[in-house]
């Protein structure tokens, strides 16, 4: 039998994926996870660029915050019905995030597509 460890999340914090200046900020965020925004918080004529920045966030990615903990990684995408759900998907697996945050899920079905 797996025991699982819940672990509480005092602050959570959503970049803008089309905001370098916030972007670089990361590693200095005292929080327990970010959340890189790749729908709402980004204009429809810059999602194709936010996206593409994905790699190098991840790659980029710090091991701990300045308090010594490792803050989570998050990627929220666009709707999967949207134009731009589908490739928000592949490149946020990409980056090997500890979540996938799914926008605006009505049904089970949602989920499962």
């Amino acid at each position: 039998m797996t025991t699982e460890t819940y672990r509480p999340r005092r602050s959570v914090l959503y970049v803008p994926a089309s905001n370098d200046k916030a972007l670089a900020k990361i590693s200095s965020l005292a929080c327990d996870a970010v959340i890189i925004d790749l729908e709402d918080a980004v204009a429809p004529a810059d999602k194709v660029s936010a996206r593409e920045k994905l790699a190098g966030i991840f790659a980029n990615r710090p091991v701990a915050n300045h308090n010594g903990r490792r803050c989570e990684m998050i990627v929220r995408i666009n709707p999967l019905s949207s134009k731009w759900g589908a490739d928000d998907l592949l490149a946020a697996a990409r980056g090997e995030p500890d979540a996938i945050l799914l926008p605006k899920v009505d049904t089970p079905r949602d989920v499962l597509e």
